[in-house]
């Protein structure tokens, strides 16, 4: 089961990715559902038959994560929950691909640009802004870029606070985010617009089309830890 937060009240790319030959070659089945909106997680859980993996589409180990795992738990106490997409260390590789790829479309030379990683970020939970630095610090060594910055719509450093200090720069920004919902659409293209023609915004992460083999590596190691757990307690 590929769990979302849910997109416009419905699963967003979360469908799509879904739908992957990697995944479908891996897996007897693939189920998107929402943490809010349609289809609803209880509603898929209800189908699911074990052996099965539930992967949360989601960036951190945040409070959006463990109120995942409660509502899980409350149905299926049995059923492995991966960690997070997005504490797999290969989104860095993901984020530094769409970002050259951006530079090379608007004629950046990496080497004199600024890549910015725009999270969403919250004061409740600080791994929702430690992951995004975490994949920074990996891009900081090898992205070609000539610095990496980070920056968060909702905890400090405040993405319009950094904008800020970019002017005369060339920028390429990737988000942070699974979808290109409001947040990883409307808003972190808001705060680019500051910097005008110096600025391309390569999107969210999530829309990567290799995503999915990230999604295929979370679920096989949470399939294997409950085997092994089954293995223990028999």
């Amino acid at each position: 089961m590929l769990l979302v937060h849910g997109v416009e009240g419905g699963p967003g790319v979360a469908a799509r990715h879904a739908v992957d030959p990697r995944l479908r070659e891996a897996f007897a089945a693939v189920r998107p559902a929402c943490l809010r909106g349609e289809p609803a997680l209880e509603t898929v859980l209800a189908g699911v038959r074990a052996p099965a993996v539930v992967v949360p589409l989601l960036l951190a180990r945040g409070y959006i994560f463990d109120w995942a795992r409660e509502r899980i738990a409350r149905i299926r106490p049995d059923l492995p929950v991966s960690a997070p997409v997005g504490v797999h260390p290969g989104c860095a590789a993901l984020m530094r691909e769409m970002a050259l790829g951006a530079a090379a479309q608007a004629g950046f030379d990496p080497a004199a640009s600024v890549l910015l990683l725009v999270g969403h970020g919250t004061p409740k939970h600080p791994e929702t802004r430690t992951t995004l630095e975490r994949h920074a610090a990996r891009l900081a060594l090898e992205s070609g870029f000539a610095r990496v910055e980070t920056a968060f719509l909702e905890c400090e450093p405040l993405v319009t606070e950094v904008v800020a200090t970019l002017g005369g720069a060339s920028v390429v920004a990737v988000a942070f985010f699974v979808d290109a919902g409001p947040h990883g659409r409307d808003d972190v293209g808001a705060a680019l617009a500051p910097l005008g023609e110096n600025a391309i915004y390569a999107g969210p992460v999530g829309l990567h089309p290799a995503l999915p083999r990230l999604i295929r590596d979370v679920a096989r190691v949470a399939l294997a830890a409950g085997e092994a757990a089954a293995v223990r307690a028999g």
